[in-house]
This record gives C-alpha cells, sequence and structure tokens, in this order.
C-alpha cells in the first residue's frame, strides 16, 4: 500500500476534513495514515495552492487539539 497515495485520496474526497477528523485519529492509534505523512502532504498540497495554507494550519490545529489528551 502506497501511503501518499491514500493520503492523495482522502484529500481529493474529503479535503480539510482529513485533517480534523484524521490527526485525533492519529493519537489513538488507529490504522489510519500517520499524522506526520498527513500534515507533509498538507504542506505540499498548499504550497501548490491546492489548498488554502491558513485554514490547513487552523484545521491541523483543531484537530490536534481534539485529539491531544488531557493533561488534568
Amino acid at each position: 500500500m502506497d501511503l501518499i497515495r491514500v493520503v492523495e485520496q482522502l484529500f481529493h474526497e474529503y479535503g480539510y476534513l482529513v485533517l480534523l477528523i484524521g490527526l485525533p485519529l492519529d493519537f489513538m492509534a488507529l490504522p489510519v495514515p500517520p499524522g506526520n505523512s498527513t500534515l507533509t502532504h498538507t504542506g505540499f498540497l498548499a504550497s501548490k495552492d491546492v489548498l488554502h495554507g491558513l485554514s490547513a494550519i487552523a484545521m491541523a490545529l483543531t484537530g490536534s487539539i481534539i485529539g491531544s489528551p488531557s493533561r488534568m
């Protein structure tokens, strides 16, 4: 399975939701594309103007906050 193709397909079908939903799933160690690969590809897509950079950052930040375990 080619990980980059999977991430590309997910972005093509779901756009920013990949960041909002995929990053929290990465924290739960589910078998989804790893967060680092997803974020790297997000930066690539933003540099090619496929994704808007600020929107991608906002979704990635929100997804990371949702998925991060509580430290209280």
